[in-house]
């Protein structure tokens, strides 16, 4: 689940980003359910709030079925920050989680330098894993921020680009690649898509043990766009991707907007 979740809060970022001519705020609430092999183990639901200066995004991702009897896995994530002349910033980022009944949680304080002051619970030497030094932290902004940086261009229908991100604990950065038009058949939307590749590119700060076995298939996950009304981006409607010894699909499942 924790591997399905590095991706998520990223990805359905990026289709939320304002357009230059829309309304002074706009926001918009998403709901996904996740599979794993056929079987329902999770659903996330995303809360995003934008304006021409500023941002707000919450993802709440929850495990269900078998799999939450295993694992009890809930996270919420909250960013708040500011678009200076298109540029994300970051101003801080939260994460609570639960994991096999233990409460994990990070915070993200950025400096105008781009420098973050870090915190985790547990430590990086608790929790058997090497830590993120603090000059591999500046200029790597937090999941959803990321996803931000990223959408204006997969809205104009280019798939390229690369994003660094610390997500409070993991250096990594997202790559894009490999778009191109579709179509997806899905439980809320039908119809044309642009489907996006991105690739997790490990740096430092991930697991030495590992819940899954680590797979260079479960670090790449194909993304499905899709416009739903004439005055919003494009959406995220679909995504997969191999998880080790299973399929990861994400559908879309309800939109809502003030």
């Amino acid at each position: 689940m924790r591997v399905v979740a590095q991706f998520i809060a990223l990805v359905l970022a990026t289709g939320l980003a304002t357009p230059a001519a829309a309304e002074p705020e706009t926001r918009v609430d998403l709901a996904y359910e996740i599979y794993l092999g056929g079987f329902h183990v999770g659903t996330l639901r995303l809360r995003a709030e934008i304006a021409e200066q500023r941002y707000h995004l919450v993802a709440d991702t929850r495990s269900r079925g078998v799999i939450d009897l295993l694992i009890g896995f809930t996270s919420k994530a909250e960013t708040v920050g500011r678009l200076v002349d298109g540029r994300v910033s970051p101003n801080w980022h939260a994460a609570d989680n639960t994991w096999l009944g233990q409460p994990r949680r990070v915070r993200n304080d950025y400096g105008p330098d781009g420098g973050v002051r870090n915190s985790a619970v547990p430590q990086a030497r608790n929790d058997d894993r090497d830590p993120v030094p603090p000059d591999r932290m500046v200029g790597a902004l937090d999941p959803l921020s990321g996803g931000l940086r990223a959408v204006r261009a997969l809205a104009d229908g280019h798939c390229r680009g690369r994003v660094p991100v610390f997500d409070g604990r993991r250096r990594y950065d997202l790559a894009f690649a490999q778009g191109g038009p579709d179509r997806v058949d899905g439980p809320f939307y039908a119809g044309p898509a642009f489907r996006c590749s991105v690739r997790l590119e490990r740096i430092v700060g991930f697991s030495n043990d590992p819940w899954l076995p680590r797979s260079e298939l479960a670090e790449v996950m194909q993304i499905w766009l899709a416009e739903l009304a004439p005055d919003l981006p494009p959406i995220p409607v679909r995504m997969q991707a191999q998880i080790g010894f299973a399929e990861a699909l994400i559908h879309l499942v309800g939109l809502e907007r003030d």
